[in-house]
């Protein structure tokens, strides 16, 4: 009798040969050293990705977990126009 572990893991590798799991482009997570990254190759039952340093490192399918990365777009404009919850005036020399 199979264990819940290999189960998962033929379940896994079938997700992944019929392209519904790890595809090019997707965020993932290397469970055994920790390692963030985007999957830029697919291989037979393998991966390799780049993190954000731009190491690249191969992990197999098995050992790799789908991620969520979500990028803060107006981080640069928050930290332009507001300081501690209040609005920056852009305009100097304004009087009234």
């Amino acid at each position: 009798m199979k264990s819940f572990k290999q189960l998962k893991q033929e379940v896994t590798q079938e997700l992944y040969i019929q392209k519904e799991i790890f595809q090019e482009g997707d965020y993932v997570m290397n469970v055994n050293t920790g390692q963030k990254g985007k999957i830029i190759r697919s291989g037979v039952n393998y991966v390799i990705a780049v993190t954000e340093s731009q190491q690249m490192f191969r992990a197999w399918v098995k050992d790799i977990r789908s991620i969520n990365i979500v990028e803060n777009i107006n981080k640069e404009r928050k930290n332009t126009f507001f300081t501690n919850g209040k609005t920056k005036s852009n305009d100097t020399n304004c009087t009234l």
